[in-house]
């Protein structure tokens, strides 16, 4: 189980920005008045950012989620075609048919990669179409 800190969903990035904005801006303004009023004491300022990080907390109002995840691979489909062309020996391979190419092609796929649901579906034309789409 994993757990993380989320702000409240019905809040836009726009608010959220703005709200912690104003909150940096009081802070910086509690400062610079402490400063000039001379009056620049450690209780003074202590409070004055606290209240104002605990007013910001209020507004974003932070909660603690906790999710169980699974981990899915993602689903990729494969077309392979099965037309009388892919029974072509292929141009600057040698003797290898295309249907050859293809099968070590999506054998290579499933080789390499991980966590991926591989599916390979066949298509062809003409009369000898025993593999359909289904």
């Amino acid at each position: 189980m994993e757990q993380h800190l989320a702000l409240s969903a019905d809040l836009s990035v726009a608010v959220i920005a703005v709200a912690c904005a104003l909150t940096l801006a009081s802070i910086v303004m509690l400062f610079v008045e402490a400063r000039r009023a001379k009056i620049a004491t450690a209780l003074l300022l202590s409070t004055g950012v606290i209240a104002s990080v605990l007013l910001l907390l209020a507004v974003l109002r932070p909660s603690r989620i906790s999710t169980k995840e699974t981990s899915l691979g993602a689903r990729v489909l494969v077309l392979l075609d099965r037309s009388r062309s892919m029974l072509l020996p292929e141009e600057n391979k040698g003797e290898r048919k295309r249907s050859q190419i293809a099968d070590q092609v999506v054998e290579g796929l499933r080789r390499n990669t991980t966590g991926a649901r591989i599916e390979v579906k066949e298509f062809s034309t003409g009369p000898n179409d025993t593999s359909d789409l289904r």
